[in-house]
């Protein structure tokens, strides 16, 4: 069961809304299922236009007589739904068991000595996305007039979520009970991707850019002038005290109209990517401070990022301030540039770094699967070096971007740090991903890739067994399903040199550029190679690498018992 909690001006409106048709004529049965006392609505009302009123008026009444004022508005809405694929329906008894229930816990009926606030459960049916679902709207205005408090409310409703799943029989929200839950997407942000007319909703995207940076970088600075020449504004956030140490982090991207630029928190995109869990990757001494400080802009954007023209409010910019202070342009100093422009790798190149990746899933075969830091270590690596090819060639999210998505959910947890096993050696998939970022089209590619493809559904396949083994069977189901068939259908659709340039029509103009700077076509270097006995890379010279057995991970006694 989940909980979604949001806050308004009106419950009076939110009534209204509730019983009417939604914005995609989705409310399809709504009634009451249960409401307080003081309101005096029977359970499965389906009120008329003139009963609605009456309810609207009533639910309002606390608000209007004493005029209190809440901050943050007096309408506290409270959605609950089921897994509709996997969860049985429940009856209108049972949701206004758990619709007491949760008014009871937070302290909303009275219970607790204080004055009740009046409330109003009432039930749709199933959602757009096929899930039972009921909505509860609190007037956060008591009866007396003074102001319910909502402290934890998002913890207390965790515990009750965890309770109703019990009691009737539901599946278990696996991201709860280990802390591992990714941040949710609001209903605003998936409608504004459709109005839009986005592939996905800009989080989503942001996360995939974010992680990919975040896995080829070796340092804050070099990610720092990733996300820039991403084509991201990259702003710091500094400690309260004012002074020059950046504790975090927040990226947007040009907005279509060019407004007002939407920043995202590092946190708010995944638990893994908050600046303090990626510094647990590089190193982190006095050099590599500065060279960072440098890098997000010194005291000029120390300056900017502590400006608020309005007191109490998140300052807002427009793009091209945005963009003009932390984007590609910002001033910054230290730059290396060692992450731009594309190499040729070698046959030999390509043949290390698949060895490498076989030497990986070798290696995870003996670590114990409640070695949980590791275990998301190795998802949230191979989950970046899918971002980096879902963005080297994908024009819309597709497979790549799924896997990937699929394989962040196991990297979660309620501490990222880096207290990784040394068995697994953390920087090869890291190198690997950042070989791929920066790899030149040519004829060696798609075999190349293809290799990689097929080592990184083994990566994800021990992912699963691990899984499987701290018996967390709702994800290792998603990896054995999705991920796997994302993976394949990626390994077909760019088999080959023909598919890959008609899905990356402006990597292949590059490379003829670059060629024909050389003055040496595609046919020169084949026949260079041939005089010198290198032939194109095949993928029967690494057949036994990829052949190679996968061993099972090692299971600790705890777990196995």
């Amino acid at each position: 069961m989940i909980a979604k909690v949001t806050r308004g001006q009106g419950p009076s409106g939110a009534v209204r809304y509730l019983f009417g048709p939604g914005r995609e004529a989705e409310h399809t049965d709504p009634h009451v299922v249960a409401a307080s006392a003081s309101l005096r609505v029977e359970a499965g009302l389906r009120p008329d236009k003139a009963r609605l009123e009456e309810l609207a008026a009533a639910m309002g009444l606390p608000s209007t007589l004493f005029g209190t004022e809440v901050a943050g508005g007096p309408c506290w809405h409270l959605a609950l739904s089921t897994k509709g694929k996997v969860d049985r329906d429940l009856t209108d008894t049972e949701w206004a068991e758990v619709a007491r229930e949760a008014m009871r816990r937070l302290g909303f009926d009275g219970s607790d000595g204080q004055a009740p606030c009046r409330w109003v459960a009432v039930r749709h049916g199933r959602s757009e996305a096929g899930n039972d679902h009921v909505h509860v709207v609190v007037n956060l205005v008591r009866e007396d007039g003074k102001v319910a408090r909502t402290a934890n409310d998002f913890r207390r409703l965790s515990r009750l979520c965890a309770d109703m799943e019990a009691r009737y029989g539901l599946s278990a929200v696996e991201g709860r009970a280990k802390k591992a839950a990714m941040p949710g997407l609001s209903r605003a942000e998936a409608e504004k991707a459709k109005r839009t007319k986005r592939a996905g909703p800009e989080r989503e995207e942001l996360a995939r850019v974010v992680r990919g940076a975040a896995t080829v970088a070796t340092g804050e600075a070099e990610f720092v002038g990733l996300l820039r020449d991403a084509g991201l504004a990259a702003r710091p956030r500094y400690d309260r005290a004012g002074g020059h140490r950046v504790v975090g982090y927040a990226v947007a991207e040009a907005p279509s109209d060019g407004g007002v630029a939407v920043f995202f928190g590092g946190g708010k995109l995944a638990r893994d990517l908050s600046l303090p869990a990626l510094r647990s990757r590089w190193e982190d001494g006095e050099a590599e401070r500065r060279e960072a400080a440098a890098e997000w802009g010194g005291e000029a954007a120390t300056k900017a990022a502590h400006e608020d023209p309005r007191a109490g409010r998140h300052p807002t910019y427009r793009w091209a301030e945005a963009s003009a202070r932390w984007g590609k342009q910002a001033p910054r100093k230290g730059r290396n540039g060692a992450h731009q422009g594309t190499v040729r790798p070698s046959p030999a190149g390509w043949g290390a770094a698949t060895k490498d990746l076989g030497e990986v899933v070798r290696r995870l075969g003996s670590i114990p699967v409640d070695e949980v830091a590791t275990w998301r270590a190795v998802a949230s690596d191979a989950a970046g070096a899918l971002a980096v090819l879902s963005g080297r060639t994908e024009r819309v999210p597709g497979p790549l971007a799924q896997a990937s998505g699929l394989l962040v959910r196991s990297a979660q947890g309620p501490r990222q740090n880096s207290a990784t096993d040394k068995r697994f050696p953390r920087g090869t998939l890291r190198s690997v991903a950042a070989l791929m970022a920066q790899a030149d089209l040519d004829e060696d590619t798609p075999a190349a890739w293809r290799l990689l493809f097929a080592e990184l559904l083994r990566v994800a396949q021990v992912v699963h067994d691990a899984h499987l083994a701290r018996s967390e069977a709702e994800q290792a189901s998603r990896l054995a399903g999705e991920a796997r068939s994302a993976l394949e259908d990626a390994r077909v659709r760019l088999g080959s040199l023909e598919a890959l340039r008609a899905e990356l029509p402006g990597l292949a103009e590059a490379s003829r550029e670059r060629a024909a700077d050389t003055e040496e076509t595609e046919e020169e270097v084949a026949r260079r190679r041939r005089q010198r006995g290198q032939g194109p890379f095949r993928p029967e010279q690494l057949a036994a690498t990829t052949r190679t057995r996968r061993p099972a991970p090692k299971q600790s006694p705890e777990v196995a018992r």
